[in-house]
């Protein structure tokens, strides 16, 4: 895929309200670059976690050392371990000191999708971004990716040119037990890849 056809979007974009850049991500593209091994695709869901008010968020408890890249400033990756196994990555928004991340939960898998097959060791494209630990595999984001400015340390968040609109939808967020009433999940409606 020719990435000429994509817009790199600014960093001032993460810098609004944590909800609202969650849903705005829907049809953006999140795309690696590894030493020059370049993978992404569509997103297509995604996940807001606010600050203190929200208890599912890691920020709810306040600053911590595995939490600090929350507080921002916005346009870091925040990625954490589940489980002790895998990796999520999050985009950090709102302005500093205003806890807020986008978890980027499915993308679907448009470019390098040969590579992403051989780090999953998968051989269908619906097993290879579908879920927040299986796109990070897919696209080579670990932990050295935290804390790290996107836009400029080989993970991208692009629009691209002449996109569609496609129809959007929001309901819980799945996996929590806390602020189970917030509905901050948001993907686009039939869309094989959401997880």
């Amino acid at each position: 895929m020719d990435l000429k056809k994509f817009k790199l979007i600014g960093i001032n974009y993460f810098k609004n309200n944590t909800v609202e850049v969650a849903r705005n991500l829907l049809d953006c593209y999140l795309i690696t670059d590894k030493k020059g091994v370049i993978c992404g695709g569509r997103i297509v869901e995604t996940e807001a976690y606010l600050g203190f008010e929200d208890k599912a968020s890691h920020a709810s408890v306040g600053p911590t050392r595995r939490n600090s890249v929350m507080f921002g400033p916005a346009g870091y990756g925040y990625v954490y371990l589940i489980y002790g196994l895998h990796c999520c990555f999050n985009i950090v928004c709102e302005k500093k000191d205003v806890p807020g991340a986008v978890l980027i939960r499915a993308i679907e898998p448009e470019i390098g999708v040969d590579i992403m097959k051989k780090r999953r060791g998968k051989e269908k494209s619906l097993d290879l971004t579908s879920g927040p630990a299986k796109l990070t595999q897919a696209l080579g984001i670990t932990l050295k990716d935290n804390g790290k400015l996107l836009q400029q340390n080989g993970v991208l968040i692009m629009k691209r040119n002449n996109s569609r609109p496609r129809a959007l939808c929001s309901g819980s967020r799945i996996g929590i037990t806390k602020s189970i009433e917030l509905n901050y999940r948001f993907y686009i409606k039939d869309s094989e890849f959401v997880s």
